[in-house]
């Protein structure tokens, strides 16, 4: 069998394989532009994911780093309140235990005036620590115009509320411008829980 012969001059042949060889490679590049288009939306989709989730990550964590700037300020709030309670409960304490070892004894005098019959007057009235740690034993010493005026007066310190433990420790007649007094020496304790107690 014989070949036919290609009467179309080499040049022109040659442009034609140039050509398809042109739209060839024309069409490759399109295809490779289409690849690389798709790979660059696909990248740039899932980097816009990842922004997003960083971007989320970020806000959480500076709601975690607020909370924990929140929380660390409360609890250094919470501290300094324990610290100020602590004081405040120490000096109350302090207050408590000066204000339980004072006896305000202006009221205890008040209340020994209004108390003292008429027919009795002290001459001296001293105290001494006793055997309970605060309290205080008092000594009386007087005179009454009367012998009944010094059982009353003995009589009015066991019923005031603040007086226990009364004790007449000598009574003596004597003669006095005239007139016959009675001169008495009295102790009792002072008794911080009796009626009179809240008032001191």
């Amino acid at each position: 069998m014989r070949k036919g012969i290609n009467l179309i001059p080499l040049d022109i042949q040659r442009e034609w394989t140039f050509r398809r060889l042109k739209r060839a490679m024309a069409a490759a590049g399109a295809v490779y532009l289409a690849a690389l288009a798709f790979i660059y939306l696909s990248q740039a989709r899932e980097l816009r994911g990842l922004r997003a989730e960083v971007e989320q990550r970020s806000a959480e964590l500076a709601a975690l780093s607020a909370g924990s700037a929140e929380y660390r300020t409360l609890t250094a709030r919470l501290a300094e309140i324990g610290r100020t309670d602590a004081e405040v409960a120490s000096r109350l304490a302090s207050v408590t235990a000066l204000a339980g070892g004072r006896i305000s004894w202006s009221r205890v005098l008040k209340r020994l005036s209004n108390d003292i019959p008429d027919t009795v007057w002290l001459r001296a009235l001293t105290t001494s620590d006793g055997d309970a740690p605060g309290e205080k034993k008092i000594r009386f010493t007087g005179s009454a115009l009367t012998g009944t005026a010094v059982a009353d007066f003995i009589f009015t310190l066991e019923n005031s509320g603040y007086m226990r433990g009364v004790n007449l420790s000598y009574s003596q007649r004597r003669d006095f411008r005239s007139r016959t007094v009675y001169d008495f020496e009295v102790y009792a304790t002072l008794d911080r829980t009796g009626d009179a107690a809240n008032e001191w």
